[in-house]
C-alpha cells in the first residue's frame, strides 16, 4: 500500500486531532512524490513529514494511556500501567513511581523496564537527586542528552550511573504531589520536542488524578472490609449472647433477626413473631422481655388456641365470685399477673373475634374489668408480645381476624424461618440439646456419629426444632456403650409411636381402641403446638368434642 492510501485510510477512519493530523500527513506525502524543488525544500518537508508522523505517534500513544490508567482502580495495576506507559511514549529502558508517604518523604512503588517485568535488585541504583528535585520544586525533568543539562548535580549523579537519557516527572493533584515518576536509559535518544513535552505533562497530570481516585477507592475498600469484619463479630457475639437462651445459630437470616431484636426489646411497642409450629417463637418473646426494662417482671405466656372458648375473657382479665357456673373465687386474670411485666399470647390468631374486640378495648385503655365487676377498672401497665403460626393478613382479609387489632399487635414483626430453611444450624443445635442433657443430668457427654449427622441433615423436620430436641433426647437413651449416638437410634424415634400401637396384643378390643384413639389425639395435640383449633380441625372434630376427650382419657401437656 501507498504512503498515500494508507495515510488517507487512516484519516478516514479517524476524527479529531488524530484526524488533522493524518490529513496533513496524506497532503505531505503527496506533495513530496510530486516534488520538483530544491533540495533545500526536499530536506525542510522530509523534516516536517517524520515530525508529523511523530506526532501521529504521540497522539495514539496518548490514547492508549487514557486507556489504560482509566480502566482500573487496582493501584498496583494501574502504577504498573502507568510505568509501562511512560516508557512507550519516552522510548525509555526502564521506570518506576514513587509516591508520597504521610511524613512526606518518597517510597519506591513499582518498578519495570523492557523486556523484563521488573528490575533486578542491582538494577535499583538509580539517581535519587532527580526524584527528589522533581518533588520538591513540582517542576519536570527532561533530557534526551544528560550531557546538556545545565544542573551540575543532576549532571554528575546521572553521570556516575551512565544514564543518557532522563524523563522525571511530578504527579500533583489539586497542588499537592502525589508522586513522581521516573524513566532513563542508556543511550542517548531523539531530542524532545515541544509537543512531546506538552503530551508528557499531560499524561502525568491524567496518572496523577488515576492514582488519586484509586488510593480514595482503596481506602474505602478497606473501611469496608473493616466494617463487615466489625459486623461479622458483632453477629458472632448476638449468636453467642442469644445462645445462652437456647437460640443456637450461624445463619445470617437468625443473626439479622437478632439484630433487630436488640433495637426492639428496649422499647414498649408490641411484637407479633410469626413462624411455624416448634420454631421457637415462645423463647424469642422471653428473650425480648428478658432484654427489655420489664425483665425482672413477670413474663406470663399463655396459648389462646389451647383456652376453652368460653374461657378467654376470664383467663385474660379475671372474673368476680360467682360471675359464672364454676367461679368459686374472684381470680385475676393474666394481664394483672403480668402487671409491669409482658404478657406473651401464643397461636393469638385462634382467639374468638368476640374475645379480640375486648383485647383491643385492654390494650389501647390500659384497664382491665374482671368479669362480674365491669364498673370496677383496674390499670394494668402490660407489653404485648404474640405469637401465631398463622397468615394473621389472610386472616383478616377472611373476617376471622380484626384488622385494628392486627395492626395494633404487629408495631413490631419478627419472622422466624423453619429449620429446614437453616440447616446449617442443625447439628449445632443437635449438639447443644446434648451439652446441655450432659450438664443438667451430671452424665457424660455423648457424641455423634457421621451416619447419625447425615440422617439428622436429611430431615426435612416438620416439626422444627421442638421435634429436633424430642428425637435428640431419644437417641440420648439408646447411645451404644462407647457413648456415641447412631442414626439407628434416631430413626427409632420416628417410629416408636407405630410401633407401640401395633404391638397391643393382650388389652380388649375397646381397650385397644381407647389406647388407639389416644394416641392418635396425643400425637395430633403435640403436632399442632396444643393449638385446640387446629388439632380438632386435623381430626374432623369439634373444639368441645376435643377438650372432652382429652378431659376423658387424661390427656396432658408435657411442656419441654
Amino acid at each position: 500500500m501507498s504512503g498515500v492510501s494508507k495515510h488517507k485510510k487512516r484519516a478516514e477512519r479517524a476524527d479529531g486531532p488524530k484526524g488533522n493530523v493524518l490529513s496533513e500527513l496524506d497532503d505531505l506525502d503527496r506533495k513530496l512524490r510530486e516534488n520538483k524543488r530544491s533540495s533545500d525544500e526536499s530536506d525542510a518537508l522530509q523534516e516536517r513529514f517524520r515530525r508529523l508522523e511523530k506526532s501521529y505517534t504521540v497522539v495514539e500513544n496518548l490514547l492508549d494511556v487514557s486507556a489504560a490508567i482509566t480502566s482500573t482502580l487496582d493501584l498496583k495495576v494501574l502504577l504498573e500501567n502507568i510505568v509501562d506507559q511512560i516508557l512507550k511514549i519516552t522510548g525509555c529502558q526502564r521506570g518506576f513511581v514513587m509516591l508520597k508517604r504521610d511524613d512526606g518523604s518518597l517510597s519506591m512503588e513499582i518498578w519495570r523496564a523492557t523486556g523484563q517485568s521488573a528490575w533486578k535488585e542491582a538494577d535499583l541504583a538509580v539517581s535519587r537527586t532527580v526524584p527528589r528535585q522533581v518533588a520538591e520544586t513540582l517542576q519536570p525533568i527532561f533530557s534526551s542528552n544528560v550531557m546538556e543539562l545545565g544542573d551540575v548535580e543532576i549532571s554528575e549523579s546521572i553521570h556516575v550511573l551512565k544514564i543518557a537519557t532522563v524523563v522525571c516527572l511530578p504527579l500533583a493533584f489539586e497542588g499537592e504531589l502525589v508522586g513522581v515518576i521516573y524513566a532513563d536509559s542508556k543511550f542517548v535518544s531523539e531530542r524532545f520536542l515541544d509537543s512531546d513535552l506538552k503530551v508528557m505533562k499531560a499524561f502525568a497530570a491524567q496518572a496523577a488524578i488515576a492514582i488519586n481516585n484509586a488510593k480514595s477507592h482503596g481506602e474505602l475498600e478497606l473501611q469496608r472490609e473493616h466494617l463487615e469484619e466489625q459486623n461479622i463479630s458483632l453477629r458472632h457475639k448476638l449468636g453467642e449472647e442469644f445462645a445462652s437462651y437456647g437460640m443456637v445459630t450461624r445463619n445470617s437470616r437468625m443473626e439479622e433477626l437478632f439484630e433487630r431484636v436488640n433495637k426492639i426489646a428496649p422499647s414498649d411497642i408490641s411484637v407479633l413473631v410469626q413462624g411455624e409450629t416448634g420454631t421457637g417463637k415462645e423463647i424469642l418473646a422471653r428473650a425480648i422481655h428478658e432484654k427489655s426494662k420489664r425483665g425482672r417482671e413477670r413474663f406470663e405466656p399463655v396459648n389462646c388456641g389451647a383456652i376453652p372458648e368460653g374461657l378467654v375473657e376470664s383467663i385474660l382479665f379475671g372474673h368476680r365470685r360467682g360471675a359464672f357456673t364454676g367461679a368459686v373465687a374472684d381470680r385475676p386474670g393474666l394481664f394483672e399477673i403480668a402487671n409491669g411485666g409482658t404478657l406473651f399470647l401464643d397461636e393469638v390468631g385462634d382467639m374468638p373475634l368476640e374475645s379480640q374486640a375486648k383485647l383491643l378495648r385492654v390494650i389501647q385503655e390500659k384497664v382491665v374489668r374482671r368479669i362480674g365487676e365491669e364498673n370496677r377498672p383496674r390499670n394494668v401497665d402490660v407489653r404485648i408480645i404474640c405469637a401465631t403460626n398463622r397468615d394473621l393478613s389472610k386472616a383478616v382479609k377472611e373476617g376471622r381476624f380484626r384488622e385494628d387489632l392486627y395492626h395494633r399487635l404487629r408495631a413490631a414483626e419478627l419472622v422466624l424461618p423453619p429449620l429446614r430453611d437453616r440447616r446449617e444450624d442443625i447439628i449445632p443445635l443437635a449438639e447443644y440439646f446434648l451439652k446441655k442433657h450432659a450438664e443438667e443430668k451430671k452424665e457424660p457427654l455423648p457424641k455423634l456419629h457421621k451416619d447419625a449427622k447425615e440422617f439428622l441433615l436429611r430431615n426435612q423436620w416438620e416439626g422444627n426444632i421442638r421435634v429436633l430436641k424430642s428425637a435428640i433426647e431419644y437417641a440420648i437413651v439408646f447411645q451404644d456403650e462407647g457413648g456415641v449416638i447412631r442414626a439407628a437410634a434416631l430413626k427409632g424415634f420416628f417410629h416408636q409411636e407405630d410401633e407401640a400401637v401395633e404391638n397391643m396384643t393382650s388389652e380388649s378390643l375397646k381397650a385397644k381402641l381407647q389406647h388407639y384413639e389416644t394416641e392418635v389425639i396425643r400425637r395430633t395435640l403435640d403436632r399442632h403446638s396444643w393449638n385446640i383449633t387446629s388439632a380438632a380441625k386435623a381430626l374432623a372434630i369439634s373444639r368441645q368434642q376435643l377438650h372432652n376427650k382429652i378431659k376423658r382419657f387424661n390427656i396432658t401437656y408435657d411442656n419441654k
